[in-house]
């Protein structure tokens, strides 16, 4: 019973053949610290600790500075680009600021334009005559609808609204036209509600 434990208990060596004595390495705690280099050695031992905080961590080597350099160029170049260019669904016509907004609910696309003073505008001299014109732009691309509407701005934020039932109306494009002839074209993608 006590050869039987031997073979398959806790105790049992495997590799050896019965009859073999295993090989058992003997060395003093620490001594392998001798071969190993003084920077892993000094690091294992708590010596020389790394640098703590965030800012040390991304300068600490040349790499992780490379790779910060890289991160704040990517982020600016976004931020810049995104400043540059403005988005498609707002623009400015004859000193108004114009965004139009769309959304779909219960199969119906509510469609705003916004038209109001820029932010560091100062007024208007003269009440200014405004043409919207909606295009409802279908999934294949098409027309779908369109509809006109005229508007006067006298400095106040005026909104012009108009609902379409929605058959597949992915896309409102909307034109804003001053009598002057100056007009720009904003687009915008329908959400779902």
């Amino acid at each position: 019973m006590g050869e039987n434990k031997e073979m398959f208990g806790e105790e049992q060596i495997d590799g050896y053949e019965d009859g073999e004595e295993p090989i058992v390495f003997h060395h003093k705690n620490g001594e392998y610290r001798k071969y190993e280099e003084k920077k892993y050695s000094d690091l294992a031992i708590g010596k020389s600790l790394p640098k703590k905080g965030l800012f040390r961590a991304l300068v600490s080597t040349r790499g992780n500075r490379l790779m910060l350099i890289a991160l704040i160029a990517c982020v600016a170049f976004v931020y810049i680009y995104s400043f540059a260019t403005g988005s498609a669904n707002e623009n400015v016509v004859s000193g108004v600021h114009c965004s139009v907004s769309a959304f779909s609910y219960e199969d119906i696309v509510y469609v705003s334009c916004s038209l109001k003073l820029p932010k560091k505008s100062k007024g208007i001299d003269k009440e200014k005559k405004l043409n919207i014109v909606f295009q409802v732009i279908d999934n294949d691309g098409d027309l779908y609808s369109e509809y006109t509407e005229q508007a006067s701005f006298t400095g106040e934020e005026i909104f012009v609204r108009k609902s379409f039932p929605d058959y597949g109306i992915v896309l409102i494009k909307c034109e804003v036209s001053e009598a002057s002839g100056e007009s720009v074209i904003l687009e915008c993608p329908v959400s779902k509600r």
